[in-house]
């Protein structure tokens, strides 16, 4: 029966052995079961703009303005969280401007802004597998969760060996899409 992971070491200001070509890899072992993702801004960035949101656009389904998301409860700040189609093509764009796991390093050659972490105006990658979350961040924390669907997904976390069963998780942090009232930014779903 799966479990609930962790990330090990993380720290608001620890890093992460998920960056770089492991946080490639981790997103290949993942994104054959991803059929959609996402990514999500506070309220007072909802109209910033970032490299990562423009390299997205063209795989954006919809948004939602919720307080209610992985990692917040009712009454936390108000989230704009982003749902994304998994295309291949979607992973690339999401590497080419996200160098770790929680967004907090910039890609080799890019500068991070002293004031803000790289990641710009979004966070907190969630990957979901027919509706269902599987893998939730939440960024600002340093925290990571992952709830392996495969043996594949399983060995690849045992062999990273930056992943510990997560004791206080249970089947309720498995967040379903349909529980949102989804606004379409760009008509039907593809």
């Amino acid at each position: 029966m799966p479990v609930w992971l962790q990330h090990q070491g993380l720290g608001f200001k620890g890093g992460t052995p998920i960056c770089g070509d492991a946080f490639r890899r981790f997103l290949e072992v993942c994104w054959p079961d991803t059929d959609a993702f996402t990514l999500s801004s506070h309220a007072v960035l909802y109209n910033d703009s970032c490299a990562l949101k423009k390299a997205l656009q063209p795989w954006l389904v919809s948004t939602v303005t919720t307080d209610v998301w992985f990692g917040y409860g009712p009454g936390s700040s108000e989230l704009r969280v982003y749902r994304y189609r998994a295309a291949p093509e979607a992973m690339e764009a999401l590497l080419s401007c996200c160098y770790d796991i929680l967004f907090r390093k910039a890609p080799p050659g890019r500068r991070a802004n002293r004031t803000r972490l790289f990641r710009g105006a979004l966070e907190d990658l969630c990957l979901f597998s027919k509706g269902t979350l599987f893998l939730g961040s939440i960024s600002h924390e340093g925290e990571c969760f992952w709830y392996p669907l495969n043996e594949e997904m399983a060995r690849f976390a045992a062999y990273s060996g930056c992943w510990s069963p997560c004791q206080w998780r249970d089947w309720r942090s498995r967040l379903e899409l349909r529980s949102y009232d989804w606004n379409s930014c760009c008509g039907p779903e593809k």
